[in-house]
C-alpha cells in the first residue's frame, strides 16, 4: 500500500511538473512573437493557456496584447484585472487609466492615475497629463472647438481595411493603406487583432476641385499603387516628399531578426520619380537596436523629422529632428521635455509656416493619440497646442497635413468609420490669433497671465514662458481680448475678424501696466494735547473695481498704525475708534501713479506710503481734558453718520432730533422728512423719496448694459441715496444658467459695474457702493444647468438686486429691492438652451462671504 501511495504521488507530480513546462514553453513562444509584433498570434496562445486555468502571467500578456493593438475595450478589460493583482507590473495602473480614459470614463481614468502617481511613480509626467486631461473642464475646453473645423470621410479612399498618414504629392494625395488582399498576396501582417491583414503599401489617388475653391470640395479618382519600386515585401510607409517632388523618404520595417527577436522600423530614402526611383537609402542615424519612423521633410529641405524609440528619450517614442549639413544628415537631436513626454510622440508634419504638427498619447488630450502643434522659438519649442473636438476624439487620431494656406487639410484616425484606420478631411472655419500679453514698460512678455474672451467657450488661456496664447477665432467675429495678471492693471483689445481669409494668423498687442502698490499708514493722536493714543481700533475698508475689503489693526504705545498691499485707485475709507474718545475717519482714493511724488486724492505719496494721521477727542469725567466739554458722560456715536451724539430730543410731532458734538443737528420727522442744521442753525431739508422704489432691474442676454427699461429704477434708487447720505447699498448681479459657468461670473460682474458707473454718473459717492458678481449661482427659480425653461423664465435670472445695508429708513422694511409687477422680455434669437450640468458649484469661487 505505501508503494502504490509513492507510486500515486510521484504520478501526480510528474504530471503538474510537465505541465508546469508545457504553460511556460507556451507564455516563451508567446513573448516571442508578442517581439516579433505579431501579436494576433500571442493572443491565441494566451487565451489557449487561460482556457486551462487562471495564470497571471497570460492576464499580463494578453492585456499587453491588447493593448498594443489599441483595442481599449479589451485593454480596460484585462489591464482591470491586472491592476487587482497583488504582483501587478507598476505600469498597469497606468494602462489601465488610459484605456478607461479611451472608453470616456474620466473619473474612474482620474482615480487610478492619482493613485499610479500617489504610489508608484510620482514624476511621471505621462499620469499627470492624464489627470488634468480627465478635469471636466479640460475635457469641456477641448471639445469648444467644434465650429472651428468642418471635419468628414473621405469615402472614395477608406475601405474596411487601414487607410492613414496622408501626404500630399503634388495636386495628388498620396496615403498608406492594407488593402491588398488578393489571393496570390501571402504577405500577411500579424500586428493587429485582424486575421490574415495585408502588410501596408503606398498608394496615390487623384484630387479634382469642384465648386468654389474656398470650400475645398474634390472629386477623387481611382486609387492606385503609388509605385512598384517602392514596393517591399513587407511593411511600407508613411513617407515625406522634398519641395520638387523627386526626393522622397519613407518608413519601412526591417524584417531580418535582430538579437533580441525584435522587429524595428527605419527610414530610407530614395531619388526620382514613382515611374523609377533609385535604390533605398538607409539613413545614417537608423540602427537594429532601436526603430527610427514617420519621416517629415521640412519645406527648404534642411531639417528631417521623425520618432524614434533610441536611448536617451523621455519614454516611448520621442521626436527628433537631424539637420542638412555639407549633403549629410546630422545626429539627431531631441525635440526635447517640451514636446516629449513618457508616452509617445509620433507621425510629425513640418509646415512651411515653422510649425510642427504631431501625435501624442502624453500630453494633455481627449484620449489615444491627439494631434497637437507647437512651434520653434528662439531655439525652443513653444508648449503643444491640442487642436481640440472634431479633429481630436478618444481615439487615435494622428498623421495630420495641411495646405500652405492653412486652410484645408487630411488626418487618420481610428474613430467609427468603415473599418481600422480611415482618412478624413476638415476645413478650417477660423483664423488664428496670436495674443502677445507684455510689460507695457519693459516690453518683456508677461508668462501665466489669464487672457479671457466672450467668443471663445473655453473659458480661459494662460499666456506661455513668451506672453503668448494662440486660439482660433471663428470667421467674421468681433471680439474683445482681456488679459489680466496679479500685480499689473487689466487691459482690453478689440479685434474682428470679419473679412479675412481663413487660416490666417492675427496678431493681438496686449500691454499690461504694473499696478501701483501703497501703503497706509499714520499716527492716532489726542486732538487737543497731540499725545499718541495707543490701543486705538483702526480699519480701512477699500472699494476697488466695484468689490470691498475690510483690515483692522491696533495703534501701537506710539499710536501708529500700518495697512500694507494697498491696491491703486481705490477709495479708502479709515475710521478709528477707542473708548471714552469720539470717532474719527477720513477718506481718500489711492492713485495710479507710483514712486515718491505721486498724489493720491491730494495726499503726498512718498515712496508708496500714504500718510493719514487722525485726531480723536476724549469725552467724559475720566478725561483730563474733556476736549468735547461739559463733562458730557451720556455721549453715543450716531450710527447712521459715525458722528459723536451729544443729546437726542423728542419733537412734538413725534420725530426726533439730534444734536452732535460738534455743533451740528439733525431732525427726523415722523413723515421720515429729514433736515440738516450746520452750526450756523441754517437748516437744509434733504429731498423727498416721494413714491421711489427700490426694485430689480435686468438685462437681455449676455449683455452687461442698462438697458431702457432700468433706467427708471435706478433713478429710484438714486433718489432714495440722495435722501438718505448715510445710506449704503450692496448691488448683486447674477446671469442665467446658460454659458459656462465662469465667463457668466465674468459677464455679472461688468452687469454690476455698469451699474456702479450709471449710479456714479449721477453724481453718487463710489464709496457708498458694494458690488458683487454672482454669475449663474443663485436662481430665483429652478432654471439651473440641464433644466429646461423658457425665455421668460431665463428673463428673470438676468437681474441686479439691491439691498440697504447701512441706516435703512423704515420705509425700506428689510431695505431689499423688489421684483416689479411686471419684468419686460427681449426676443433672444439663437439662444443656447441650458447645458447640462458643467462641474460642482464648490469649484466656482464663491462670492457670498465677500460683503
Amino acid at each position: 500500500m505505501r508503494f502504490s501511495n509513492y507510486i500515486l504521488t510521484f504520478s501526480f507530480i510528474l504530471a503538474f511538473c510537465l505541465s508546469v513546462n508545457a504553460q511556460r514553453a507556451k507564455l516563451n513562444r508567446a513573448e516571442r512573437l508578442m517581439g516579433q509584433h505579431n501579436y494576433t498570434a500571442a493572443i491565441d496562445i494566451y487565451l489557449g493557456i487561460l482556457d486551462k486555468g487562471n495564470n497571471d502571467d497570460a492576464i499580463i500578456g494578453i492585456a499587453e496584447c491588447y493593448r498594443r493593438v489599441g483595442n481599449p475595450d479589451e485593454t480596460e478589460y484585462w489591464y482591470g484585472l491586472v491592476s487587482r493583482m497583488p504582483n501587478a507590473p507598476q505600469k498597469s495602473w497606468l494602462y489601465y487609466a488610459q484605456a478607461l480614459q479611451r472608453n470616456g470614463k474620466y473619473n474612474e481614468a482620474k482615480t487610478w492615475a492619482e493613485k499610479y502617481v500617489n504610489q508608484i511613480e510620482p514624476n511621471n509626467t505621462q499620469a499627470m497629463w492624464l489627470i488634468k486631461s480627465c478635469e471636466e473642464n479640460v475635457v469641456q475646453d477641448l471639445r469648444a472647438s467644434g465650429k472651428l473645423y468642418k471635419v468628414s470621410p473621405v469615402d472614395e479612399v477608406n475601405t474596411e481595411n487601414d487607410e492613414f498618414s496622408p501626404a500630399y504629392f503634388k495636386n495628388d494625395l498620396v496615403f498608406v493603406s492594407a488593402r491588398d488582399r488578393k489571393a496570390y498576396v501571402k504577405r500577411f501582417n500579424r500586428w493587429s487583432e485582424e486575421e490574415n491583414k495585408p502588410f501596408t503599401e503606398i498608394y496615390t489617388v487623384k484630387r479634382n476641385q469642384i465648386g468654389e475653391p474656398e470650400e475645398y470640395t474634390y472629386n477623387y479618382g481611382k486609387v492606385e499603387k503609388f509605385s512598384k519600386g517602392l514596393s517591399s515585401k513587407f511593411h511600407d510607409g508613411p513617407l515625406t516628399f522634398n519641395a520638387e517632388f523627386n526626393e522622397i523618404y519613407y518608413t519601412r520595417s526591417n524584417m531580418g531578426k535582430s538579437d533580441d527577436g525584435v522587429i524595428r522600423l527605419k527610414v530610407y530614402q530614395s531619388k526620382g520619380s514613382p515611374s523609377k526611383y533609385t535604390e533605398p537609402r538607409s539613413l545614417p542615424f537608423n540602427s537594429d537596436e532601436y526603430s527610427v519612423l514617420h519621416p517629415s521633410l521640412s519645406d527648404d529641405g534642411e531639417m528631417l523629422f521623425f520618432s524614434s524609440d533610441m536611448p536617451g528619450g523621455f519614454g516611448g517614442y520621442d521626436l527628433y529632428v537631424s539637420y542638412l549639413e555639407d549633403g549629410r544628415w546630422s545626429p539627431p537631436v531631441n525635440l526635447g521635455p517640451t514636446v516629449n513626454t513618457e508616452g509617445n510622440e509620433v507621425f510629425p508634419f513640418h509646415h512651411e509656416s515653422g510649425t510642427l504638427y504631431f501625435a501624442s498619447n502624453g500630453l494633455v488630450g481627449l484620449g489615444g493619440l491627439d494631434i497637437y502643434k507647437t512651434k520653434e522659438n528662439y531655439g525652443a519649442w513653444t508648449d503643444p497646442i491640442n487642436l481640440g473636438y472634431p479633429i481630436n476624439t478618444v481615439d487615435d487620431d494622428f498623421g495630420f497635413i495641411i495646405n500652405d494656406e492653412q486652410t484645408h487639410g487630411y488626418f487618420s484616425s481610428n474613430r467609427k468609420g468603415k473599418g481600422g484606420d480611415d482618412i478624413y478631411t476638415f476645413t478650417k472655419l477660423s483664423v488664428t490669433v496670436e495674443i502677445n500679453v507684455f510689460d507695457e514698460e519693459t516690453k518683456m512678455p508677461i508668462e501665466a497671465a489669464d487672457v479671457f474672451t466672450p467668443c471663445s467657450e473655453v473659458q480661459n488661456f494662460l499666456t506661455n514662458q513668451d506672453g503668448k496664447v494662440i486660439m482660433e477665432l471663428p470667421l467674421n467675429k468681433a471680439c474683445d481680448f482681456a488679459a489680466e495678471k496679479l500685480g499689473y492693471q487689466p487691459n482690453s483689445v478689440r479685434l474682428s475678424s470679419k473679412n479675412e481669409p481663413p487660416g490666417k494668423t492675427l496678431y493681438v498687442q496686449i500691454p499690461l501696466k504694473l499696478e501701483c502698490i501703497f501703503s497706509v499708514s499714520g499716527t492716532i493722536v489726542d486732538g487737543l494735547t497731540n499725545e499718541p493714543v495707543d490701543s486705538a481700533l483702526v480699519r480701512m475698508r477699500s472699494y476697488c473695481g466695484g468689490e470691498e475689503d475690510e483690515l483692522s489693526v491696533y495703534t501701537d504705545a506710539e499710536g501708529k498704525y500700518l495697512f500694507r498691499d494697498v491696491r491703486e485707485d481705490c477709495d479708502i475709507r479709515v475710521t478709528v475708534e477707542k473708548p471714552g474718545f469720539t470717532k474719527g475717519s477720513v477718506t481718500f482714493k489711492t492713485g495710479t501713479e507710483c514712486g515718491p511724488g505721486a498724489v493720491a486724492n491730494g495726499v503726498v505719496d512718498t515712496n508708496g506710503a500714504i500718510v493719514q494721521s487722525i485726531p480723536l477727542y476724549c469725552y467724559g469725567p475720566n478725561c483730563d481734558n474733556d476736549t468735547i466739554g461739559g463733562g458730557i458722560t451720556d455721549v453715543n456715536i450716531d450710527p447712521d453718520s459715525e458722528k459723536c451724539v451729544k443729546d437726542s430730543i423728542a419733537l412734538p410731532d413725534g420725530g426726533v432730533r439730534i444734536e452732535y458734538c460738534n455743533g451740528e443737528a439733525k431732525e427726523i420727522g415722523a413723515d421720515d422728512r429729514i433736515v440738516d442744521i450746520d452750526k450756523d442753525g441754517i437748516r437744509t431739508e434733504r429731498p423727498s423719496v416721494g413714491t421711489a422704489e427700490l426694485v430689480n432691474i435686468y438685462y437681455d442676454f449676455d449683455r452687461a448694459d442698462i438697458r431702457r427699461d432700468a433706467r427708471a429704477g435706478l433713478d429710484d434708487l438714486i433718489t432714495i441715496l440722495q435722501a438718505y447720505p448715510e445710506a449704503k447699498i450692496k448691488i448683486t448681479s447674477h446671469t442665467d444658467a446658460r454659458g459656462k459657468k465662469g465667463y457668466n461670473k465674468r459677464l455679472s460682474k461688468r452687469r454690476a459695474e455698469s451699474v456702479i458707473r450709471y449710479l456714479m454718473d449721477k453724481g453718487i459717492d463710489k464709496s457708498r457702493l458694494r458690488a458683487k458678481g454672482m454669475g449663474e449661482e443663485i436662481m430665483i427659480n429652478d432654471c439651473y444647468d440641464g433644466v429646461e425653461c423658457n425665455e421668460e423664465q431665463h428673463q428673470e435670472n438676468r437681474r441686479t438686486e439691491f439691498m440697504i445695508i447701512e441706516y435703512v429708513p423704515p420705509k425700506f422694511g428689510d431695505g431689499k429691492s423688489k421684483r416689479p409687477a411686471n419684468i419686460k422680455t427681449n426676443p433672444c434669437t439663437n439662444c443656447p438652451s441650458a447645458p447640462n450640468v458643467e462641474g460642482e458649484v464648490e469649484s466656482i469661487e464663491s462670492s457670498t462671504n465677500d460683503f
